[in-house]
């Protein structure tokens, strides 16, 4: 699985026995035409952790907008998350639910989460314990286990009924390709 700090790994595995030239490689690969997404987020993790370079949770939210820009999943994740805490960015609940979805609809597993928590507690959005659920079922089904015991508390709030229209909705969603989940 690739995570923090993995560039850098791939850097020193490939022979650069200095961190700060594997963060320059890293750097330059972000930075490239191409615009690598992975080496973008990975770069923000470093800013996250300060591993070789100078904390700075700005920096970080920078490399990881410039991978959600691309349609990285995962970056759009991490991004939901630094709108809804406000790390790196002002706090702005309608940002982070626009990441959140956008990650979502790509089937991210956190992302789900992170949208169906904003749905949850009425962060962003109005409060839709129906939408809360699905988001956090389909993060489930998508292998989040963290997201179990919200979805299981907000599925004690529904009624039989809407939590059986939620299931269907899941399942619609997922046929879909993520497309017709709200």
């Amino acid at each position: 699985m690739i995570g923090p700090g993995t560039g850098v790994r791939v850097y020193l595995a490939c022979g650069v026995t200095d961190m700060r030239k594997g963060i320059e490689g890293l750097a330059a690969l972000a930075q490239d035409q191409l615009r690598h997404a992975l080496a973008q987020v990975n770069l923000g993790f470093l800013y996250v952790g300060g591993r070789g370079v100078t904390q700075d949770q700005a920096e970080a939210s920078k490399w990881f907008h410039a991978a959600a820009e691309q349609g990285y999943a995962g970056a759009q994740s991490i991004l939901g998350n630094s709108y809804k805490e406000g790390l790196g960015v002002p706090q702005n609940y309608h940002e982070a639910v626009r990441w959140y979805r956008a990650g979502a609809e790509q089937g991210h597993a956190r992302a789900q989460r992170g949208l169906g928590t904003m749905y949850s507690e009425g962060l962003g959005v109005p409060q839709d314990y129906n939408k809360a659920y699905l988001w956090l079922n389909l993060a489930v089904a998508n292998g989040d286990v963290n997201g179990v015991e919200e979805r299981d508390e907000i599925a004690a709030k529904l009624p039989p009924e809407a939590l059986a229209a939620a299931q269907a909705r899941a399942s619609a969603c997922i046929s879909s390709g993520y497309k017709d989940c709200d």
